[in-house]
């Protein structure tokens, strides 16, 4: 049963309509046994429309944030996909799916919650049922089939805000589906998120009628599980059962371009604003999960509130990526908020860093830095540059 395409409503504003003469959207709606219906926007080229029809192309994933929707960023796919047509960025097929789990804020994870009265809604298993199930999909419906060997380039996970925290879960999943990923204003924390964090009343990370889980959420999106799990300190958090099925299929790594083989380092570029909105957290100090710490699924204020702005947490994240040998990080503070209209503002020099050389293939060893990429100008230079004032 084919996933179904429709066209998206005709822009009417001036911007708009140059905008879609350069690209295509589309919306398509896949079919799913553990999500039911999962619907999509989908750009492609002007020539192409939503299908890969350029020798080589690379799959650019976007997530949208907590009470957001694949509609309401629109104008970060559009931007993408206009960029890549006008060469700006390698061809790609731009792909963004629709989060309506847990009231839009799912944390596009796998959620044990099971529900409790008066609280949210039951989680769902959003990352299984979106990697294993409607991944396949959307690549076999938008591309005709995924292409012979080498001519996938790879693909690129793009999250905002809360899409950020699991856009890096995604790029470090041990089935490597991903091979690079750009974290704009990503709402990443070490263990534990804010205090007002929709991650604690969401249910996303509940354990069966408890609303929040600190535990969960440090297994599921505490970036410092993750890459102690990435680097074989601990065992991947969540289940990856379902992968296998996935495997046989060829979705996994297998099947792209063998220069993403065991030599690519991942790729991550965190991009935030300096205008991020103050939030206090619980301090290093306490416990995860300890009942005198919490409260109905909130850590009480006594627990110790230290700044939780994401400025601060993406800089802890980017310091920690930067140790790891097998990651090429780069971090970019820029002047703006945290709203669609700076993500789409940004996006594009955000994926150009991201993509630069990482389709070519690499003769540095494991561990090896090599330059950054000059973007435009108002982003920071590159790591290493030579400071040209105080």
């Amino acid at each position: 049963m084919p996933g179904r395409l429709s066209r998206v409503p005709t822009p009417t504003r001036g911007a708009d309509v140059a905008q879609a003469r350069r690209t295509r959207l589309r919306w398509l709606e896949v079919p799913t046994d553990r999500l039911g219906t999962v619907r999509f926007l989908v750009a492609g080229s002007q020539d192409g429309g939503v299908r890969s029809t350029v020798p080589a192309a690379r799959w650019v994933w976007v997530l949208h944030g907590r009470g957001s929707s694949a509609a309401e960023v629109r104008p970060v796919v559009e931007s993408i996909a206009a960029a890549a047509c006008a060469g700006i960025l390698p061809p790609c097929v731009v792909v963004a799916p629709d989060g309506p789990w847990s009231r839009r804020m799912s944390w596009w994870v796998d959620s044990s919650y099971t529900g409790t009265a008066g609280g949210p809604p039951p989680g769902f298993p959003v990352e299984t049922g979106l990697l294993t199930e409607a991944l396949p999909w959307v690549e076999r419906v938008v591309g005709d089939g995924l292409p012979k060997s080498g001519a996938v380039v790879g693909r690129t996970v793009v999250g905002l805000s809360m899409g950020g925290s699991v856009a890096l879960r995604w790029l470090l999943r041990p089935d490597r589906l991903f091979d690079s990923a750009l974290l704009l204003s990503p709402a990443v924390y070490r263990a534990e998120p804010p205090f007002a964090s929709s991650a604690r009343t969401s249910g996303a990370f509940g354990r069966g009628g408890e609303v929040f889980d600190a535990v969960t959420f440090a297994a599921l999106a505490g970036w410092e599980s993750l890459l102690d799990a990435a680097a074989g300190v601990a065992g991947w958090p969540g289940d990856l059962a379902g992968d296998r099925a996935g495997e046989r299929a060829g979705y996994g790594l297998g099947r792209l371009s063998p220069r993403l083989r065991p030599r690519a380092r991942l790729r991550v570029v965190t991009l935030i604003g300096d205008g991020e909105l103050a939030q206090d957290g619980p301090s290093r100090r306490a416990s995860p999960g300890r009942a005198s710490d919490e409260v109905g699924g909130r850590v009480k204020p006594d627990a110790g509130a230290v700044p939780y702005d994401l400025d601060l947490q993406a800089a802890r994240l980017h310091a920690a990526l930067r140790r790891r040998p097998d990651i090429d990080a780069h971090l970019r503070i820029v002047g703006g908020g945290h709203d669609v209209d700076f993500w789409a503002a940004t996006v594009v020099d955000g994926l150009r860093l991201t993509l630069a050389g990482l389709d070519v293939p690499s003769e540095r060893e494991p561990g090896e830095r090599g330059p950054s990429t000059r973007l435009t100008a108002g982003l920071n230079p590159p790591r290493g540059a030579r400071p040209t004032g105080v």
